[in-house]
């Protein structure tokens, strides 16, 4: 992230790093990306509007951001599961809300509600399962899976975390 809160990259092609490169501006917190292979690249950002954009990479040039819209109150974490890309952020009553990217087509805004006190950070397992962690109530870290066909119930992990 530059002065003028921009987004910049390098990238490492045939063993050389390209000269860094502005991919715009106005957006707010820590960017998050995900990918489907080394020509297929998604990444996202909070901008100015709390809205979640992204950017794809196609393997040859980064396309124009696209906005996903919704009311972003956190950065976003994204993962990869299955050939699927996800993006999840913290948004509207606080709770957990997530687009899934499945078939060439985003999902829109889906709720897994939630109280969240903090931003939601994703990991993806070799088998698929998406695990999406966030701290909640009684300052709890509390995570729900995804088994390639929807997301279980919450379970808490136990512990306090402030």
């Amino acid at each position: 992230r530059g002065l003028m809160d921009d987004l910049w990259y390098r990238r490492l092609s045939d063993g050389a790093w390209s000269e860094w490169e502005s991919l715009g501006g106005g957006f707010t917190g820590v960017p998050a990306a995900a990918a489907t292979g080394p020509n297929d690249l998604y990444v996202f950002v909070r901008r100015a509007d709390h809205g979640l954009w992204y950017r794809h990479w196609n393997g040859t040039d980064f396309e124009d951001w696209e906005s996903l819209g919704g009311r972003v109150n956190s950065p976003p974490s994204a993962v990869e599961a299955s050939g699927d890309i996800f993006a999840f952020v913290a948004g509207r009553g606080n709770a957990l809300w997530y687009q899934r990217l499945a078939g060439g087509a985003w999902s829109g805004w889906q709720s897994l509600a939630g109280g969240l006190t903090g931003a939601p950070s994703a990991v993806t397992q070799s088998s698929g399962d998406v695990y999406v962690f966030m701290r909640g109530g009684a300052n709890k870290v509390w995570y729900r899976r995804w088994n390639g066909t929807g997301f279980e119930l919450w379970v808490a992990l136990g512990g306090a975390v402030y």
